[in-house]
């Protein structure tokens, strides 16, 4: 458990400076992941020009795995499918928060959802 200065002010630049070190992490992290993109890349150009699946190294195996992803190419007909067949479940639930804000500011009011208020705490640099 994290110890807490003693004053309000204290906790803030505590708050201000594990936030920094947190985004030079980030930066590192950005660029590892950026490097393991270009390898994987690489592999999945490479193994199949060798007509192999996989490769084996002194650490590891790595292996191309392919599975089917749904792209939706025609919404309007989904929407149609979804509204004659009841199969909500084709759907991710949740809704649209800039739509819902658009209605809101509006003043229009949508069925079944209601205000959930997020407090966040933000950071300025003196």
């Amino acid at each position: 458990m994290t110890v807490m200065p003693k004053t309000l002010g204290g906790c803030a630049d505590r708050l201000y400076r594990v936030v920094r070190k947190r985004k030079e992490a980030q930066k590192v992290v950005d660029k590892l992941r950026t490097e393991q993109r270009e390898i994987e890349e690489h592999i999945k150009n490479e193994l199949p020009k060798s007509r192999l699946t996989g490769v084996a190294g002194k650490l590891c195996r790595v292996k191309i795995k392919q599975s089917n992803i749904p792209a939706v190419k025609d919404w309007t007909s989904l929407y149609k499918y979804i509204a004659k067949t009841g199969q909500f479940d084709l759907l991710q639930k949740r809704v649209a928060v800039t739509a819902i804000r658009e209605r809101w500011d509006a003043e229009v009011s949508v069925p079944g959802v209601e205000v959930f208020i997020k407090t966040d705490v933000t950071i300025l640099k003196n």
